[in-house]
């Protein structure tokens, strides 16, 4: 009896690293890491001329369709990282500074054909096609991501710790336009369970700690060639080339994210009750999407900047633990999720939004105007 529908891929993988140290003197270390990750994929996919998807329509009968891929995927990467590590004023400040840069080139190359109207519906190779009804396409990916950053950990004891950390990325999927972006990001955390009174005097409180920070970051496109409109290879009777149905886009930009985030934790009777509480602000700025555009342009979709929203909320986890014994412990989580999201503009140059089934036109949707 005969699979009526099969569908397989047969995946090879190698990966392989690299790494070397290097302790210079006593506060200075370096690192460096090269890998490589190497994959080949052969899928198979057979629709039989008896099921739903190979039967075709009584007019134009498939009699059954055949797709064959092979994929290679080729990633190499490589991190390098300095570290520093210094105490001064009688040890009570420490100082660690670490510069790090890192580069990722991915290659992605994929081979496939398709072939229907099979002569023998029971043997699966490309060969027992209408030689009419083949179709081959070549896809091929390549893009790189590089990045370097730099942080500096300033601490006093163990009761005060501030971090600041600068960063550059760059993203080929960018390019021509500007594929360089840089952004900070900075952190202070108060221990207070560290002060030498509070040891003292509250010690059924065993640790306790308030921490703030503020960071913007960058986000490059999830798709490669997207700041140009790409010709690709047409199926249909005639042949020759055709843009896609995803149009570029030459002002393509990252989408840029701010945080502010604030919170304090502390567990008591030696960690029996620990608590942690959150609140954090997010502001979303330039976001990438992908939205539906008007026939006339000539595209269905493009790749788009647009909109600012603000994302707000708390969190809070406790962890209660009544039973602690050598052979039966008892341990209670409790959650707890706030979140508002606001969206504060859309697209400049896209005064109406549609989703599948849902449009919005100027804040308004179903009628409804916000």
């Amino acid at each position: 009896m005969h699979i009526k529908t099969v569908l397989t891929n047969d995946v090879n993988r190698i990966l392989g690293n690299t790494q070397f140290n290097y302790k210079v003197n006593s506060w200075l270390s370096m690192q460096a890491t090269l890998a490589v990750d190497y994959s080949n994929t052969n899928g198979f996919k057979i629709y039989h001329a008896q099921s739903y998807s190979g039967s075709g329509s009584a007019s134009d009968p498939d009699l059954g369709e055949i797709y064959i891929y092979t994929k290679t995927a080729r990633i190499l990467s490589g991190q390098y990282r300095a570290s520093t590590r210094h105490k001064f004023w009688d040890n009570k400040f420490s100082l660690q500074t670490s510069l790090s840069a890192n580069i990722y080139d991915y290659h992605y190359n994929t081979d496939s054909q398709y072939g229907r109207k099979m002569y023998d519906p029971n043997f699966y190779n490309i060969n027992n096609t209408d030689p009419a009804e083949r179709r081959a396409k070549n896809y091929i990916d390549r893009r790189r991501n590089m990045g370097a950053s730099l942080q500096a950990v300033l601490g006093y004891k163990t009761l005060l710790y501030l971090t600041l950390t600068g960063r550059v990325d760059a993203s080929s999927r960018l390019m021509p336009n500007h594929p360089v972006y840089a952004y900070p990001s900075g952190s202070l955390a108060f221990n207070f369970s560290d002060f030498d009174y509070v040891k003292e005097n509250y010690k059924w409180l065993d640790d306790g700690k308030l921490r703030f920070s503020i960071s913007r970051t960058g986000k490059e496109p999830f798709r490669s060639y997207a700041t140009r409109s790409n010709l690709e290879t047409q199926m249909t009777s005639g042949g020759g080339f055709a843009y896609q149905v995803t149009g570029g886009n030459p002002n393509l930009k990252i989408e840029t994210t701010e945080d502010v985030e604030g919170g304090i934790e502390f567990s008591l009777f030696k960690r029996r009750f620990t608590f942690d509480y959150t609140y954090y602000r997010r502001r979303s700025i330039d976001q990438i999407f992908q939205p539906r555009l008007s026939y006339a342009t000539g595209f269905i979709l493009r790749t788009i900047n647009g909109g600012i929203i603000e994302s707000s909320g708390s969190e809070i986890q406790a962890n209660i633990a009544p039973i602690r014994k050598k052979d039966f412990s008892w341990d209670i989580t409790l959650n707890y999720t706030q979140q508002e999201n606001i969206v504060k503009s859309m697209a400049k140059d896209l005064p109406e939004t549609y989703d599948s089934d849902t449009w919005v036109d100027r804040g308004c949707s179903f009628g409804l105007c916000l």
